[in-house]
């Protein structure tokens, strides 16, 4: 769930961006796994800068964020990446799972020769969210109380980078 606060900035296009950790998409998923995270969203700004939002219910397990890890989702960090420059946003392969959150499976990312960036998330479900976007994403991650969290070092086990998008 995301708490009310953030999901009002988020509405309101009030995230405080300027306090953002910035990577290129694929440095990010060298550092951090969305593997075994639950999707809460995606808004698209549509208005204003034609960029897009992921929101994330970040897995603590699996990513270093500050907080405890925890395997009740509620508890879970709330991350948001926000794709600039969004040329294009597909879904694919979504079908109704019967009420279940969509956690994720994998995600992977490719920078063309002219630069766009194609970024793929695909669910446990078979359901994948491609963004055509550019480089570099902003990353926030939120506390389940709403303060903000700055993420931690690379995490470390089998499970982040790479190794995470192929279990």
């Amino acid at each position: 769930m995301i708490p009310e606060s953030i999901a009002k900035d988020i509405a309101q296009e009030a995230i405080r961006w300027d306090e953002a950790q910035t990577f290129s998409m694929s440095d990010f998923l060298k550092r951090y796994t969305l593997h075994d995270s639950n999707w809460l969203g995606l808004h698209a700004d549509t208005a204003w800068d034609g960029d897009a939002t992921a929101i994330i219910s970040f897995d603590p397990i699996w990513n270093k964020t500050g907080t405890p890890a925890t395997s009740w989702c509620p508890d879970w960090p709330v991350l948001l990446i926000r794709f600039p420059s969004v040329a294009s946003v597909m879904l694919a392969n979504y079908k109704d799972i019967g009420g279940i959150q969509r956690g994720i499976g994998s995600a992977e990312t490719e920078t063309m020769n002219d630069g766009a960036v194609i970024t793929v998330i695909e669910d446990h479900y078979g359901g994948e969210v491609t963004i055509t976007h550019r480089d570099p994403v902003e990353v926030l991650c939120f506390a389940s109380t709403g303060e903000r969290i700055q993420l931690g070092p690379e995490p470390e086990g089998p499970c982040y980078g790479s190794q995470a998008r192929r279990t």
